[in-house]
Formats: structure tokens, C-alpha cells, sequence
């Protein structure tokens, strides 16, 4: 009898503690909805394609990185770069804004310049599928003028 008691104790412990997992940090947000987030999960089962990637049980990250060197409260720009981290093309939208005048220029993360496009749609894609993986910088320049800065991460 005390092997089977033993047995129900052991069986009702793991499955109360199935979930659970060792983290540094985390917690819950919400507002229009609502997010849950960790920080420091082991990753248990990667499954890998040419598109990108994807982590069984891990929460994955999704980083928007928007960089202001220089602070135009007269004429703001408003532009919305996606996806991020991308593998392939990323999504250039320049909303209400008149583009004329504007180049695309992409940085490594030495700060060496390695593409300029002039702006002349106000929706438009870059091919990064030719590009190693790794952190790249896309500025939007008016003449000389640096008008926003967006940090691009690059899958394989």
C-alpha cells in the first residue's frame, strides 16, 4: 500500500509541474489584447526551413528596432518596415508622407555601406535574401539629412 500512495504522489507532482519552466524573467501585458512573455527559456525542438525558423514551447522574439538620430518635429516621417527579423524581403511603407527626395541606405554593422535606392514608390521591398545573417541598419536620408534609422535583423 505504501508503494501505490507513493506512486499516486509522484504521478499527481509531475503532472502539476508539466508547464512550468525555469526562467530569468517574464509576465503578462495587456491593453487591446494581450501578450505573455519569458526570458531565458530553453529552447526543446527547433524545426528549421529556408523561410525561417521555429522553436516548439519557447515563446519566440520579435524585435522592432527604430533608431531617431535626428528629431524633425516640423515634418515627421512616418514609414513601417516588416517583417523584422526577415529572411527574404522586407516591406518598406512610407504612410502619408511624400517621398520624393528620400534613398534607402543599408548599413553592416561596421558601418559600411552596402546598397542606396532612391525612394520612388510609397510602398517598397528589399531583397535580403542575398545578404548573410546577421544585423543590418537601413537609414532613410533626405539629402544629408538622416531621418530614421531602423535596426534590420537577418535569418537565414
Amino acid at each position: 500500500m505504501k508503494h501505490f500512495i507513493l506512486i499516486i504522489t509522484f504521478v499527481n507532482y509531475t503532472l502539476l509541474t508539466a508547464q512550468e519552466s525555469t526562467v530569468a524573467a517574464g509576465g503578462d501585458i495587456s491593453g487591446n489584447g494581450s501578450v505573455s512573455y519569458s526570458i531565458g527559456q530553453t529552447p526543446y525542438l527547433t524545426h528549421s526551413s529556408s523561410s525561417g525558423s521555429v522553436a516548439e514551447g519557447v515563446q519566440q522574439p520579435y524585435e522592432i528596432s527604430v533608431i531617431d538620430l535626428a528629431k524633425s518635429v516640423q515634418n515627421p516621417i512616418h514609414v513601417s518596415v516588416f517583417p523584422n527579423p526577415t529572411s527574404q524581403l522586407l516591406q518598406i511603407n512610407f504612410e502619408n508622407t511624400k517621398i520624393s527626395g528620400y534613398i534607402l541606405k543599408i548599413f553592416d554593422a561596421n558601418g559600411k555601406q552596402i546598397s542606396e535606392t532612391n525612394v520612388n514608390q510609397q510602398e517598397m521591398q528589399i531583397d535580403f535574401s542575398h545578404y548573410s545573417a546577421a544585423t543590418y541598419y537601413l537609414k532613410i536620408e533626405d539629402g544629408t539629412t538622416t531621418r530614421k534609422t531602423f535596426k534590420i535583423i537577418k535569418n537565414q
